[in-house]
């Protein structure tokens, strides 16, 4: 959570003297839930728009809409679930306020949603499993994947760095989530067998 996040969480005072209290339960609660979660919401986000600063962006409403509708949310209940259905209605709002941006196919949006909400047993080894997937990339699927999540650089700078047009782009990164994602999936099967 980012300090502007924390910021915009209201502050409680104690009833008694007007000073400032210990942390209330639901505020401790919400804090330390974002904290071991956080990541995983912002990695959801991420995966759906073109640029980190729309993903930081749609986080910060993301976040502040969770904290107003915390009291709603049931503490037995998974909130890496509740977070991302949140996370996606704002993300489609995003979505529908810059429609020409070319954006990836409900079915997709779908798949990355359920891979965010279940956790796997396995999370190192699924990094490690992407790390070797990503090292057999070659030539420009490499390039684009270096230039996207490795320098951040949004589509259109990579479309003018490699002399094509965004579509273009998006194409190669589509393709390239689809061989990855098989990969993966590929990788930790042998591994578990």
């Amino acid at each position: 959570m980012s300090e502007g996040e924390i910021n915009a969480l209201p502050s409680h005072t104690s009833a008694d003297d007007g000073s400032s209290a210990e942390i209330q339960p639901a505020v401790q609660l919400f804090l330390q839930l974002m904290t071991a979660h956080q990541h995983r919401i912002y990695g959801y986000v991420l995966s759906l728009v073109p640029q980190s600063s729309d993903a930081d962006d749609i986080m910060q409403e993301t976040t502040m809409i969770m904290w107003r509708k915390f009291a709603e949310f049931e503490k037995d209940t998974d909130f890496v679930s509740w977070a991302i259905q949140i996370a996606r209605f704002c993300v489609l709002n995003y979505r529908q306020k810059n429609k020409r941006t070319v954006y990836l196919d409900e079915d997709t949006l779908q798949m990355i949603e359920s891979l965010s909400t279940n956790p796997r047993a396995g999370d190192d080894d699924y990094v490690n499993a992407l790390q070797q997937c990503v090292k057999k990339l070659v030539g420009r699927d490499q390039l684009i994947v270096r230039l996207r999540y490795g320098q951040e650089l949004s589509v259109r700078n990579i479309a003018e760095r490699i002399g094509r047009n965004d579509p273009f782009v998006y194409r190669i990164l589509s393709r390239v989530h689809d061989m990855l994602f098989q990969c993966v999936n590929r990788t930790l099967r042998v591994w578990e067998s």
